[in-house]
C-alpha cells in the first residue's frame, strides 16, 4: 500500500508525540535543536576531514589507506574540536545514545 504525504506526516507527527512522551513542546524543542545543531557540527567535521584528506591526497598524487585517513583525523586539524569518542558515528558515542535510550524506557512497559 503506497501512502500519501499527509499519511506519512500524520504517521511521524504520531511517532514524534510518542518519542516526546509528557514533555512539554517548548522543552522538547529545545532539546531536538541542541541535538541536531550538534549531528551538524559532528557532520561538518567530518566533511572537513575527508576534504583535507582529499587535498593531501591530491597533492601527494596518492590514495592514503583507512589506517592513514584515520591517523589524519586524530591529528585534529580542523576549526573546531570535537573529543575523539564523541562524534556522532563514534562506537562510544552510540553505545551512549543506545544506553541513555534504554534507561529513559525502563518504566515505560
Amino acid at each position: 500500500m503506497r501512502l500519501t504525504q499527509q499519511q506519512l506526516e500524520a504517521h511521524l507527527w504520531g511517532a514524534a508525540n510518542i518519542l516526546r512522551g509528557k514533555t512539554a513542546g517548548q522543552d522538547y524543542k529545545n532539546y531536538i535543536l541542541s541535538l541536531m545543531f550538534y549531528k551538524r557540527l559532528c557532520d561538518q567535521w567530518e566533511c572537513e576531514a575527508d576534504d583535507a584528506i582529499a587535498e593531501l591526497e591530491k597533492q601527494q598524487g596518492r590514495v592514503f589507506t583507512e589506517k592513514q585517513q584515520a591517523v589524519f583525523r586524530k591529528r585534529g586539524e580542523h576549526r573546531f574540536s570535537i573529543p575523539e569518542g564523541s562524534r556522532w558515528g563514534d562506537p562510544p558515542f552510540c553505545k551512549y545514545r543506545r544506553q541513555t535510550l534504554l534507561l529513559r524506557n525502563v518504566g515505560r512497559y
